[in-house]
């Protein structure tokens, strides 16, 4: 599953270096968020929701599916 940071900064046309500078976070932070090895802070998605206004605080959460139990 595709991370919606990685979608909306490349629609942008951004790179991970331009994203992690004006967030304030190292290339590797945004990498690892954006392949959802790493979750970031709170202060991070705010920051991250600003500065793409098409991502939510859920666009950073992911929903392991459930399994139905009979």
């Amino acid at each position: 599953m595709e991370h919606p940071l990685r979608i909306a900064r490349s629609a942008a046309k951004r790179s991970v270096e331009d994203v992690a500078l004006e967030a304030g976070v190292t290339k590797s932070t945004i990498s690892r968020v954006e392949t959802w090895m790493s979750d970031p802070s709170v202060s991070l998605i705010r920051t991250l929701c600003v500065m793409f206004p098409s991502l939510t605080p859920n666009d950073f959460i992911i929903v392991a599916e459930r399994s139905e139990h009979t």
